[in-house]
């Protein structure tokens, strides 16, 4: 009932609302469920055994094409361990983005400003941003922090800092509810950089693609281009993507924003860029927050540690 006076009130109005939370997302009537983000109809569209035993229909939104499985009744079993055994790409993934978002920071954001990564899993990105002197700090209630530990936001919703950047890398696949979750990390933020990978076309069944991993139970959500489209329009910011996996939700706008540094098909133009941005990155590693080192952190925690 909630559900349907929700639809009635607002589906036909020109405002971009949030959706309702997934419980009251549920429709049982012809086994229908409404999309998080857009609250246009889902339909059934496949079946997968997720966890190699629980039978679990997958539903694909009819306005948007985002999919979602049914209610995700697993999730107490599916995290019994936060990090599950198949990401063994973890540690490449944090070199990767590392590097990016290094050179997204220094050329768009300030090199001073306060940094979380949001859901960070064991804290390397973490580690690995604050050893390049970005002032960077951990939340996820569901990981033990290993590389960042003394750096960690226990809870973001009790926290006064305000962020010049979140990141929250992985993350939105896990959620039932991405437009809320992501309503309250923009209360701490103008800026929320993220990784899910984007729907390809023609998916008919869990086979067809490698992001469902129904092996672990923890992907439940999965996003097209137009979802992200729907989200930006519902919290009321700017989105920029690559297209693939990489996305920037801001309410700043930023003009020829990139995830990747241009390229030159002269190749007298890509040894000039080289050279020019192994300088600018040596200029740009000074000028970044002084007070953030591995020499500076390891004072503080020896500090700390004296002080028990």
């Amino acid at each position: 009932m909630i559900v349907l006076l929700y639809k009635l009130l607002f589906l036909g109005s020109n405002f971009a609302l949030p959706p309702p939370p997934f419980f009251e997302m549920q429709y049982d009537l012809k086994n229908h469920y409404f999309c998080p983000v857009c609250c246009a109809m889902m339909e059934y569209h496949f079946t997968a055994k997720i966890l190699f035993k629980y039978t679990v229909s997958y539903y694909r939104c009819k306005s948007c094409g985002l999919i979602q499985t049914e209610n995700p009744y697993w999730l107490d079993e599916a995290y019994s361990s936060a990090i599950v055994d198949l990401d063994i790409g973890l540690v490449q993934r944090n070199l990767q983005l590392s590097v990016m978002v290094t050179r997204i920071l220094d050329e768009y954001f300030s090199p001073y400003g306060k940094y979380l990564d949001f859901a960070g899993g064991y804290g390397l990105f973490v580690r690995m941003m604050r050893d390049k002197g970005f002032d960077f700090y951990r939340n996820d209630k569901y990981c033990e922090n290993i590389f960042a530990k003394y750096f960690d936001i226990p809870s973001l919703y009790e926290e006064t800092k305000q962020f010049e950047l979140v990141t929250a890398f992985e993350f939105l696949e896990h959620i039932e509810d991405p437009v809320g979750e992501l309503e309250q990390i923009f209360k701490k933020t103008d800026t929320v950089l993220l990784t899910t990978e984007l729907l390809p076309s023609n998916i008919t069944s869990v086979e067809d693609w490698w992001y469902f991993v129904p092996e672990t139970g923890q992907h439940i959500i999965f996003y097209s281009e137009k979802s992200f489209h729907k989200i930006a329009c519902n919290l009321g910011v700017n989105y920029y993507s690559d297209g693939k996996s990489h996305h920037l939700l801001t309410r700043r706008k930023i003009d020829n924003f990139s995830f990747s540094a241009p390229g030159n098909i002269n190749l007298f133009g890509k040894i000039r860029n080289k050279l020019s941005g192994i300088i600018a990155q040596s200029v740009k590693g000074r000028l970044r927050n002084d007070n953030v080192s591995i020499l500076q952190d390891y004072q503080y925690i020896q500090e700390l540690i004296r002080g028990r």
